[in-house]
């Protein structure tokens, strides 16, 4: 839908104008690396040392072994190249990484996702006390995160622990009344337990009306748990 110069989604809302769509680069430089076309790595590739770009005591640091993959990340944390859109990260496991030298200039750069992402990784392996337990320090360094409290209570409620779920998720709401992905994340719950689907109800409800950020689930799935809740 048209209004004025915005180009409107009417679930999603306005993004770009279309000064905006004119001014953007028919280019975009996604990662030296990459410009040009991804480039087959090298056989039997056994590690080496990275050193950063720092000019006064860089960091070096030594790389055991293969890469198990690469991947083209484009969030704010990760350092670029200048004109890069993302960055390119290398996976390798822990025991292959070694800090050589001046290691007391790293820093986890988000420390509750940190925990949240070594959550995830427990849970892959199926040692939930593990992931419970990176899940509550995610918490503890940010409590007012909602989404760390939303994945603790879903968490949970997959566990079967269904009244502790349901205070992480009032924990939640207090921490943010007005967090759509709150709201989303409960019914979802509900529903998905066939419990207390007037409240389920309600929350979807507000979720349509709501503003949404990309982050958050569309609404075409509001739309699809309403239904299934019994909703119009």
């Amino acid at each position: 839908m048209a209004h004025g110069l915005w180009q409107i989604d009417p679930d999603l809302g306005p993004w770009a104008t279309k000064e905006e769509e004119l001014n953007m680069p028919s280019q975009v430089s996604i990662h030296p690396a990459l410009d040009g076309g991804v480039k087959k790595g090298q056989a039997g590739f056994n590690g080496g040392t990275l050193v950063c770009a720092c000019a006064d005591r860089p960091v070096k640091v030594a790389i055991k072994g293969a890469i198990a993959h690469n991947h083209a990340c484009g969030c704010t944390k990760c350092w670029k190249p200048k004109g890069a859109a993302f960055s390119v990260v290398a996976v390798t496991p822990h025991e292959n990484v070694t800090v050589l030298e001046n290691g007391d200039k790293l820093a986890v750069v988000d420390p509750p996702e940190a925990y949240f992402e070594r959550a995830k990784l427990a849970q892959k392996k199926k040692e939930y006390d593990t992931a419970e337990r990176h899940l509550r320090q995610a918490i503890s360094v940010a409590p007012h995160e909602v989404g760390h409290l939303i994945s603790l209570a879903r968490f949970l409620a997959n566990q079967g622990r269904q009244r502790e779920s349901d205070a992480v998720f009032l924990q939640a709401q207090k921490a943010n009344p007005n967090a759509p992905e709150v709201w989303f994340a409960r019914a979802d719950v509900l529903i998905k337990q066939k419990r207390n689907l007037d409240e389920a109800k309600t929350l979807l409800e507000k979720y349509m009306h709501a503003s949404l950020t990309p982050d958050d689930p569309p609404k075409q799935e509001a739309r699809r748990l309403l239904k299934e809740a019994g909703g119009v």
